[in-house]
């Protein structure tokens, strides 16, 4: 796998690593060249299945194309593994895809963030594209999960809201904001029994203009939109919009889910005077005298402590789970017939090989 190392930084006004040094372990796992015609659309290959990529990637299908945020491909390794392939302009220093690998690889420098994220797989540069090929991490989008329910227990809205807690804690120890906390960008990962953040097409630098206000804007579902009138948002609001998304996993139903935005905004401007916000667990109340708030203030570390805290004390105290292993409320043991089956038998039971070829050698010679 590419390191930190590996990835010296481009010049300082540019976004997104420099490509790594060829490698002879990278030569020798190369795909035959196979060229399936394709076309550049606003500078971005629209590649097609099969065709294979500078050798790196074999593509399998497209699932997802924007001028904005690049092209998104399944595809495989020449050594078999799957991978999400996210392609950019050649020459669009700036590009989200770009922004991505610089946020990925400062990830990956640290112990435990890359678990919050996919890893990069390989960083490399075509004729006519920039590419970052990710290993891919199966499981269930956030909304499949909730779908199964549409209301969660505390125990289970809990131990979800502290995973997206960490994955906006960790954008923004690294200078990023998230402005998404639609539940498609997160998936849950079965193996770790973990969400993490797939689609990081919304993470930006973390800039304040003059005055001290942020300079980016909003780029989620209105459900969770914070309450300033600017429709910017800092890390504050982040926050704000973590917090929304708790309190949609618990409700099942936000009380302006149905309004228009301009409705919408006024009632959640009074959410944390209304009678649904007032039946809610008294936790609530605390962490949204820490996340609400109209100004673009910085969020210290003691915060962020202090929220880590109270959504441990949802999924505990309130929600009874005190072992990760629980299961989620959208998951089942399995049934019998789903767990593997062994057949046990005493080691000189176990024909070999030799055994098992030798009938048909004297049937050959009695012929």
């Amino acid at each position: 796998m590419d390191t930190m190392e590996q990835h010296q930084e481009l010049e300082q006004e540019a976004i997104g690593p420099a490509l790594p040094p060829p490698s002879a372990a990278q030569k020798s796992e190369l795909f035959e060249e196979h060229n399936v015609e394709y076309e550049l659309i606003n500078g971005i290959p629209c590649y097609q299945p099969d065709h294979v990529v500078d050798g790196q990637v074999q593509i399998f299908e497209r699932i997802g194309y924007d001028d904005k945020v690049g092209g998104t491909f399944l595809g495989l390794s020449a050594d078999g593994k799957e991978l999400v392939v996210r392609v950019a302009p050649i020459d669009a220093l700036t590009h989200v895809v770009r922004a991505e690998a610089a946020f990925l690889c400062k990830v990956e420098a640290e112990l435990q963030d890359w678990r919050l994220f996919s890893q990069v797989h390989k960083i490399f540069l075509t004729d006519d594209a920039w590419h970052m090929s990710l290993y891919f991490r199966g499981g269930p989008t956030l909304e499949q999960c909730f779908a199964m329910r549409n209301k969660f227990t505390l125990g289970t809205a809990g131990r979800l809201a502290e995973d997206v807690l960490n994955v906006i804690r960790c954008a923004h120890k690294h200078g990023y904001l998230v402005r998404n906390m639609d539940l498609n960008s997160f998936h849950y990962d079965a193996a770790s029994r973990h969400l993490f953040m797939a689609d990081i097409s919304s993470l930006v630098k973390n800039i304040s203009g003059d005055d001290g206000a942020p300079i980016a804007s909003y780029a989620g579902c209105l459900d969770y939109a914070p309450c300033s009138d600017d429709g910017l948002v800092g890390a504050r609001q982040d926050l704000e919009t973590w917090f929304y998304q708790l309190v949609h996993l618990v409700l099942g139903e936000l009380p302006w889910g149905s309004l228009s935005r301009e409705e919408a905004g006024v009632k959640k401007a009074e959410f944390q005077k209304s009678k649904e916000f007032a039946e809610l667990p008294e936790v609530f109340h605390k962490i949204a005298e820490v996340v609400i708030a109209k100004e673009y203030s910085v969020v210290e570390e003691e915060e962020y402590v202090k929220l880590a805290g109270l959504t441990e004390q949802i999924y505990k105290e309130l929600g009874g789970v005190t072992d990760h292993e629980e299961n989620m409320d959208f998951e089942r043991e399995p049934t019998p017939d789903e767990l593997p089956r062994f057949v046990a038998c005493r080691a000189d039971e176990i024909p070999t090989i030799a055994e098992e070829e030798e009938p048909a050698v004297e049937e050959e010679n009695s012929e």
